[in-house]
């Protein structure tokens, strides 16, 4: 077949000169990249066409010093953002030095972008600071040797292992994992009477961690912290735990056990899956952060993605955890540890392919990425909706939640679901506390882009290795609403009817109706968007699915 859709879009020639590609010998080290056409409403602003597959390839191979190292690539490449059946609508990572970057910026067209690889965070709202000010050298002379000894028990004082315990002070820090023992040491550099600002100490899974602000440690003999279990804490857990505290806020209690999200394919892009016998039900997913490989996204290290996939879709019997959407297809594509860009580009091109309803991510960076958003447009043309957490700094919403085309969401607590000294307790402030106890954590990030909030501070979901853990940070926020989007696409009647088909017009619908059914809360501006999403407002319109196996079992 001939086309001649890319008449106008010829690639200019570069300039003759007489090093035309001839770059430094020096050893400077290479550096990773992505490039690609421009597409859809990128390449409309910018006033070009499209590249063709055969333009980009042979474009970058006009530079020999470009190390193509991979090529994303669809299986099918027709989409509703491409013009033409030749689109190049693949990625190109390459590995060049800085020299032949600035030679290959020069010498490109405006058809053409050139990013480099960036990394993304999975939004933990619990991360241990990594950034303090560095002590000044002519402090030395003055600094002494401070030993801080622990012992960290869990129930019924028995010594926990593996628990993290961290120092924090004005210009050091310190951390340590506790022994088989329990028992750990940190030493620090510090200046004569000198306190301890803060110490953090938390289990790897079922328990609340401990946070205290200026705590009174002793150098000469051991501290002992006593962690609290979720079993300590919580009545018959977890065989009597039904609903995280998350999803009864949201109007979901046990008579609403008929709403399942059958039929619907929800993606997670995250840590992986780790196992769990409320999980067991999925059985499908990649992992994009090794060789694509189809097995070790059964692997999570982190615990990250296990915790969200619990809020979403937890299976449990009778009177075990469940999750928004227990009979919805789960697939979970794994891009951390070393999430990048390519890594998120190469996801969301997955599951444009297999035709996935609604995505949950709960990860961002700070930098925007203009192929990320080509990317994000081509989905949401789609048709999938994409849920996305709006970021833990406190500040402005991170990419790619403050893009137009998600749906970004931001953090909520309650304080009567608080433990007393936890870190928790460190994100309330009465100013941004309503009357009925819910707050908005100062860890969430805010601004004109957050469309909802949602729960997201102490909840309790489920861990690696049939675990149970409580976690904090727009990570959590993001999958109860995915969750209830998930419902509505498979139980509102609008969605059967007037927004069946996948397009764009049914993601802003389902943004919107998200939008519509929001519990305001006024924390000022920015902090909670609409508000929260509560399926109070909507609860007569939902059809009933079929009964779920797991409450047949």
């Amino acid at each position: 077949m001939n086309d001649t859709s890319h008449n106008k879009t010829q690639v200019k020639p570069e300039k003759k000169t007489g090093n035309q590609h001839t770059v430094s010998k020096e050893n400077s080290p290479k550096k990773r990249y992505l490039v690609a056409s421009k597409r859809g409403s990128v390449a409309t602003l910018s006033g070009v066409n499209p590249l063709s597959s055969f333009e980009l390839k042979e474009h970058i191979r006009r530079f020999s010093d470009v190390d193509i190292k991979k090529i994303i690539a669809r299986k099918n490449g027709l989409s509703p953002q491409s013009r033409s059946i030749n689109e190049a609508h693949e990625c190109h990572i390459v590995e060049m030095t800085d020299d032949t970057h600035e030679q290959l910026k020069a010498n490109s067209p405006d058809h053409v972008i050139i990013e480099q690889e960036q990394h993304l965070d999975f939004l933990d709202g619990k991360l241990i600071p990594t950034m303090l000010p560095t002590r000044a050298q002519s402090l030395d002379n003055i600094m002494q040797s401070r030993k801080f000894s622990f012992l960290i028990l869990g129930e019924d004082d028995k010594p926990l292992k593996n628990a993290v315990i961290a120092l924090q002070s004005s210009y050091v820090k310190g951390s340590a994992l506790s022994d088989k023992k329990g028992e750990s040491t940190i030493t620090l550099s510090m200046m004569e009477n000198t306190q301890i600002d803060s110490i953090f100490v938390k289990a790897k899974t079922g328990y609340w961690d401990f946070y205290l602000k200026t705590p009174e440690l002793s150098s000469d003999s051991v501290n002992v912290i006593r962690l609290k279990s979720l079993k300590e804490t919580i009545a018959g857990f977890p065989k009597n735990f039904r609903r995280g505290w998350g999803e009864r806020l949201m109007g979901f209690d046990e008579q609403h056990q008929s709403y399942t999200g059958k039929g619907i394919k929800i993606a997670i892009i995250d840590t992986g899956l780790g196992d769990h016998p409320l999980l067991s039900h999925i059985h499908q997913g990649m992992d994009l952060s090794t060789t694509n490989s189809t097995e070790t996204w059964r692997q999570d290290d982190e615990g990250h993605g296990t915790h969200v996939a619990g809020v979403i879709t937890a299976k449990g019997k009778e009177d075990e955890l469940k999750g928004f959407c227990p009979d919805a297809d789960i697939l979970v594509l794994k891009v951390f540890p070393g999430g990048t860009t390519s890594s998120l580009i190469e996801a969301l091109d997955i599951c444009i392919e297999e035709n996935v309803d609604v995505v949950n991510m709960s990860l961002g960076t700070q930098n925007r990425s203009l192929l990320i958003e080509q990317k994000i447009e081509e989905v949401v043309l789609s048709g999938i909706a994409l849920i996305v957490a709006a970021g833990n700094s406190g500040g402005p919403v991170q990419f790619p939640a403050n893009s137009t085309n998600t749906l970004a969401v931001s953090a909520v607590g309650a304080l009567n679901e608080v433990q007393e000294n936890t870190w928790d307790v460190s994100q309330i402030l009465p100013e941004l506390t309503l009357d009925n106890g819910v707050f908005s954590p100062t860890f969430s990030c805010h601004g004109p882009e957050v469309d909802v909030t949602a729960p997201s501070v102490a909840i309790i979901s489920t861990g690696p290795g049939g675990t149970y853990f409580p976690d904090s940070g727009t990570s959590m926020a993001a999958p109860h609403v995915t969750g209830l989007a998930g419902l509505l696409l498979a139980h509102h009647p609008a969605f059967q009817t007037t927004y069946k088909s996948k397009t764009y017009t049914r993601v802003f619908a389902l943004y919107n109706a998200l939008k519509h059914i929001c519990v305001p809360y006024n924390f000022g501006p920015g902090r909670a968007g609409s508000g929260m999403p509560s399926v109070y407002p909507i609860i007569g319109q939902m059809a009933v699915s079929e009964p779920s196996t797991a409450n047949q079992q």
